[in-house]
């Protein structure tokens, strides 16, 4: 029952936060800020995601 209520409170929080991005905000989370980072969000206080290759492990690049 509990899992129950917070699936539900996450599906109410993304749909919330997703009806307050604009398309061009949408598209930057899908396109990513570089090869290894989705884009920030500041306003909606998102912060950038870092992202692996699988199974080799998260690599970085230079000066990161």
């Amino acid at each position: 029952m509990a899992d129950n209520r917070k699936n539900s409170d996450f599906r109410r929080q993304g749909k919330k936060l997703s009806s307050s991005l604009s398309m061009d905000q949408k598209l930057q989370l899908l396109s990513g800020a570089n090869f290894w980072q989705t884009h920030a969000l500041p306003r909606q206080n998102m912060s950038a995601i870092r992202v692996s290759d699988g199974p080799h492990g998260l690599r970085k690049e230079a000066g990161q």
